[in-house]
């Protein structure tokens, strides 16, 4: 029973998509982003922590901040899940609720990136937005991606290749 919870958790079968649909593709943010903004936090209150060393209240509470920070940093990477089946393409979001964003292959009508000169510079992500027919604005938007025009290049080609069928 233990074994069957660890591997279910590190395959993470998405209890959203439909039985009958077949999982093409899955990701989620850019790990660098991830890294980048932890080192960011231990940075900024390890500078906090330093200055106030003399003083234990202080320095054990910026200590606990930091902590919280960190774990909150890490929920919220892992509450994000983007999905591509061989019908539709998926975001799942939130901790402890959860908002799941689906557009189906037939009605994507313009798939568009997004990246600041620093996203592409330094940590090669950015944004993925997918507009469906018939809407204004863009339904699914895929945060802090990396590889944004690489993954573009792949949801085009696995879209391209499901309408076909």
């Amino acid at each position: 029973m233990r074994i069957v919870l660890i591997a279910s958790l590190l395959t993470h079968m998405p209890n959203f998509v439909d039985p009958s649909e077949t999982i093409l593709y899955s990701f989620r943010m850019s790990a660098r982003w991830l890294i980048f903004s932890a080192l960011l936090i231990i940075f900024l209150f390890g500078g906090l922590a330093y200055f106030f060393l003399k003083i234990p209240v202080f320095f054990y509470g910026i200590l606990i901040l930091l902590s919280v920070f960190l774990l909150g940093l890490l929920v919220y990477y892992f509450s994000i899940l983007y999905v591509v089946t061989n019908k539709k393409i998926y975001k799942s979001s939130g901790f402890p609720w959860r908002e799941v964003l689906s557009a189906r292959h037939g009605e994507i009508t313009d798939i568009a990136v997004v990246q600041g000169i620093f996203q592409r510079i330094f940590l090669n992500m950015g944004t993925i937005e997918i507009n469906t027919s018939g809407s204004i604005g863009y339904e699914i938007i895929m945060i802090r991606v990396s590889d944004p025009f690489g993954r573009r290049k792949d949801i085009y080609q696995m879209v391209a290749k499901c309408k076909n069928l």
